[in-house]
């Protein structure tokens, strides 16, 4: 999983692998072989604070961005992931989003997520907040029929979420308008796929 911010200027692929990928911040990779995974910054050493990660049948990661991107962190980041061949110098395999099979990562196959929200402040008729959410979490990960999202609101926010499917391409978004402060479910309804707010 490739982590980037700054993508004008394309590198070596991490771990000795062939072809590019677009300038990596931070990477989380894993051994098939082994299961073992680790964090690395753009240099190849290796991060221990701020950083969690497991791998198995999912690879995860958690990063504290402020550690290792300043604070207070940039507005967004961009992700990717990319499966290589083993040995050193083994080709790009596969990659999220699928790209132009030419084997690198490029800057234009990267998924950018912004890390504020921007909306209306209560009480203005425009303006930006980036308060952001105090929590969101998604049950089940990865998600299905019965997906339900929480939502932890520290104070009364317009609410627009953008859900994006594994292949980087947005298939919804919720819009709750300006909704109170606290926490708020939003259930997805398998027979006819909406989310309705609770």
């Amino acid at each position: 999983m490739i982590l980037g911010v700054d993508l004008s200027t394309p590198v070596s692929a991490p771990w000795a692998k062939a072809g590019t990928v677009a300038y990596r911040t931070l990477y989380l990779e894993n051994e098939d072989s082994n299961n073992w995974c680790g964090w690395f910054d753009q240099n190849e050493n290796v991060l221990s604070n701020g950083v969690e990660k497991a791998s198995g049948n999912y690879l995860e990661g958690l990063v504290r961005l402020e550690t290792y991107l300043g604070s207070p962190p940039p507005d967004g980041i961009y992700l990717a992931m990319a499966a290589y061949q083993s040995p050193d110098g083994g080709a790009l395999a596969a990659k999220v989003p699928a790209g132009n099979g030419k084997g690198n990562v490029e800057a234009a196959e990267y998924v950018y997520f912004p890390l504020a929200l921007t909306g209306v402040e209560p009480g203005q008729s425009g303006g930006e907040s980036t308060r952001g959410l105090s929590s969101l979490s998604i049950q089940p990960n990865p998600s299905s029929d019965s997906t339900q999202l929480e939502v932890f609101l520290p104070q009364p926010e317009r609410l627009l979420l953008d859900i994006y499917n594994i292949h980087g391409r947005k298939v919804r978004t919720l819009n709750g308008g300006l909704v109170n402060a606290g926490r708020h479910l939003i259930k997805r309804q398998p027979s006819c796929g909406r989310y309705p707010r609770r």
